[in-house]
């Protein structure tokens, strides 16, 4: 799998539908959840902290209605309901909120 690309499942027994591997971390998507876990300097795991984790951690208001996901080296998005959200490393704009400040929690991309 290429880092950074998306990779789709049939819904699994255990609920995983997506995955998605960045360079230090991973996301999933369980049960419409996103998760992430790994090295976690940037934020990009999503969970308001920048301490690593070595299994899932929940994305922070990101409990329902994920559709899609995607990593990046220090960074992830993902499809929440019609918006897109994204949270980490900031540098050139990257989480698209219109600022360059790192974000260890989701936020809304300005579309």
């Amino acid at each position: 799998m290429d880092s950074g690309r998306i990779q789709s499942l049939e819904p699994s027994p255990s609920g995983v539908s997506a995955i998605a591997a960045g360079f230090q971390s991973a996301c999933a998507i369980r049960d419409r959840a996103a998760s992430c876990w790994g090295e976690n300097p940037h934020g990009q795991l999503g969970d308001g902290t920048t301490d690593p984790h070595l299994g899932p951690q929940q994305v922070l208001r990101m409990n329902e209605s994920i559709r899609g996901l995607s990593t990046g080296e220090s960074h992830a998005c993902a499809i929440k309901g019609t918006s897109v959200r994204c949270w980490g490393y900031n540098g050139s704009g990257r989480p698209g909120d219109g600022t360059e400040d790192q974000r260890e929690r989701p936020v809304r991309v300005l579309l």
